[in-house]
């Protein structure tokens, strides 16, 4: 098997898992707890903070555009198989190939920032673009496949991750807002769960002790206010469907 067959395989194994990738670094912000109970300064917690409460956001907001501009047949949550029943390339797909991996590198370099532990930071970020370049490789040589030479055009002329501004153009497609909270309901709710459960982690091991701040608490339980209501309207009323789904 050519080192070119093995890439594509092993990137069309990856992509069915992908949403797991994140539960590999429970053992790494294991290895880091010696390192977070060493955490002395309230000044620089609280802008890593919401530094990284920011950069969460902007992660999501990312997959929002994304979600909301696609073509209806792409970047869905599939996990069995590519799917791609027409090209994407107006609006956020102008400015960059593979947006919603963006969006999840953002989000994901926001949690490990939250955790303020540089080596465990710069693992991440290594692990993340090994993990996801094997994925980005299978779905573009699917893409090429099917589109050949439409595809081979836009993507020379579009970086891969991170977006060229200066190349946007208007998207042809209209923001559908049903259908981006219809299937990001979900990364809102991981987000909310994950930052709450690694502050009750920080906190708990800094101060020797099971502890989270009432704030947080607070941010936890309108999250899954929120998360509970879109979920009941998406499975019990059609408020959020769509002519096109």
């Amino acid at each position: 098997m050519t080192l070119k067959d093995q890439f594509e395989n092993s990137g069309k194994f990856l992509f069915t898992y992908r949403s797991y990738m994140p539960l590999l670094f429970v053992g790494f912000i294991l290895l880091a707890a010696r390192d977070i109970s060493q955490l002395k300064s309230p000044i620089l917690m609280q802008m890593t903070e919401l530094l990284s409460l920011f950069l969460a956001t902007t992660g999501l907001a990312v997959r929002i555009i994304t979600v909301g501009q696609a073509a209806q047949g792409t970047s869905g949550r599939n996990t069995r198989n590519q799917v791609a029943t027409s090209l994407n390339t107006t609006g956020i797909y102008s400015i960059g190939r593979h947006p919603l991996y963006l969006g999840n590198f953002i989000i994901f370099f926001a949690c490990l920032l939250f955790l303020q532990v540089v080596w465990l930071l710069i693992i991440g970020v290594v692990c993340f673009w090994l993990y996801y370049e094997r994925i980005m490789f299978a779905e573009e040589a699917f893409l090429r496949k099917k589109f050949n030479y439409p595809y081979l055009l836009w993507a020379t002329n579009t970086p891969a991750i991170f977006p060229k501004l200066s190349k946007w153009k208007k998207s042809e497609i209209k923001f559908a807002l049903k259908k981006a909270i219809r299937q990001e309901y979900t990364t809102f709710g991981a987000i909310a769960l994950t930052l709450t459960l690694l502050k009750a982690i920080k906190d708990s091991l800094v101060n020797n002790s099971l502890y989270l701040r009432q704030g947080w608490l607070f941010f936890f339980g309108v999250s899954v206010a929120v998360y509970l209501v879109v979920r009941i309207i998406k499975k019990k009323t059609s408020i959020l469907q769509t002519t096109k789904n």
